[in-house]
């Protein structure tokens, strides 16, 4: 078998990532392991691309990271084209002007290293490390009012996506941090999605797909086909348990799925902390692995509001369409984009969530 290592890695790795994606990364895999085809790597990203698609996913590249301020940004053009990039063409990090919004884009398949992922399904993913970087330099970065997640990805690995959820959580005491799921927030996605303060889910959009697995292969027999046996020496009782050279033992088959469940109840754990319910109504409710559209997502509490990126914007005061409008009137027409009305005459069962965007307004009337 042909890119035995990739195949093996693959099959090792947790998930947090929607099926169909998956299952469009293996047949790929599949297809050059076994079937010995051989595609170049615009093959392999335009079936990628096709098979999303198909699923109802079709990432776009919205450029790097980047610090949006009023005085950069126009409405009626490409606004993630606009601003200042957090990194410099040489890699030192650019600081952000006075009253900026950090946007920090979640792309495709999230991986704590994307060199494999790379491998199977072509550029554009989402590395943990990078990702880490860039929202740890948005905090630190004082003259940053606000940062804003633009998600669009169907999740990926579970490495390393538990410790910067946790990260996001801890910053909202210090900052407004919102995610717009623009236009998929799944899996591991909407893990560090369900950190920020708020969710925003575009009209198009779908949240959820919360739940973890792993695979096995059993590839004993397509290496017999081509004359290949092979022994493991080992010590130890469990040292290369599931390997793909033999099928999988009931034994073996127990402990994957212990680790498997053990993850998915941090997730569970996790998801219920950030939106403020039971581990229990997430296990009952939305936690169970289907993903759900805008108002569906709305109704079921995974996300906050129906929404887009462009109405988030000015609700930090990014992007006015005409003049420069008093504080005052910023600050209601955040009220409005954020409530539908004004601060006054909230209902006693708004009080919760008007608290938090009270907290928001504060700091985005300071910058």
């Amino acid at each position: 078998m042909k890119y035995a290592h990739v195949v093996a890695e693959f099959s090792r790795s947790v998930w947090a990532l929607r099926e169909e994606t998956f299952f469009a990364m293996q047949e790929l895999l599949r297809l050059q392991a076994v079937e010995g085809l051989k595609w170049t790597a615009e093959e392999i990203r335009g079936r990628i691309e096709a098979a999303n698609t198909e699923s109802g996913y079709s990432p776009a590249d919205r450029g790097a990271a980047r610090f949006l301020s009023d005085e950069n940004f126009d409405m009626r053009t490409e606004a993630m084209l606009s601003g200042m990039p957090m990194q410099a063409a040489d890699g030192k990090r650019n600081s952000a002007a006075p009253g900026s919004v950090a946007v920090i884009p979640i792309m495709g398949i999230i991986s704590q290293r994307m060199n494999m992922v790379s491998q199977i399904s072509g550029a554009g993913g989402t590395s943990i490390e990078k990702l880490t970087a860039q929202f740890r330099q948005a905090v630190d970065d004082t003259n940053c009012k606000a940062i804003v997640f633009d998600v669009d990805s169907p999740g990926g690995s579970v490495a390393g996506v538990m410790e910067l959820a946790s990260e996001i959580g801890n910053a909202r005491a210090k900052k407004p941090i919102t995610a717009v799921v623009n236009c998929m927030a799944c899996s591991a996605a909407y893990w560090l999605a369900s950190a920020a303060t708020e969710i925003v889910c575009s009209p198009s959009g779908q949240a959820g797909s919360i739940g973890v697995y792993m695979i096995h292969q059993d590839a004993s027999e397509a290496y017999a086909k081509e004359g290949i046996k092979n022994t493991i020496i080992k010590a130890g009782k469990y040292k290369t348990e599931g390997n793909p050279y033999e099928p999988l033992s009931d034994e073996a088959r127990a402990a994957l799925l212990s680790n498997v469940e053990d993850y998915y109840g941090m997730f569970v754990k996790a998801v219920a902390q950030n939106r403020g319910t039971s581990q229990a109504a997430v296990r009952s409710g939305f936690g169970q692995g289907r993903s759900l559209l805008a108002a569906d997502s709305v109704r079921e509490k995974l996300t906050d509001r129906v929404g887009g990126m462009d109405s988030v914007l000015r609700g930090f005061g990014i992007g006015k369409s005409s003049g420069r409008a008093s504080n005052a009137l910023q600050i209601r027409q955040m009220q409005m984009d954020f409530f539908g009305r004004p601060l006054d005459g909230m209902r006693a069962a708004d009080a919760p969530k008007a608290a938090i965007r009270r907290r928001q307004l504060a700091m985005v009337s300071k910058g």
